[in-house]
């Protein structure tokens, strides 16, 4: 997968977290 695919993913994860 393309390293910005990668980083919005990463990013997308945080955001899940710091919403839980």
């Amino acid at each position: 997968a393309c390293p910005f695919c990668r980083r919005v993913r990463e990013a997308s994860t945080e955001l899940d977290l710091s919403l839980e």
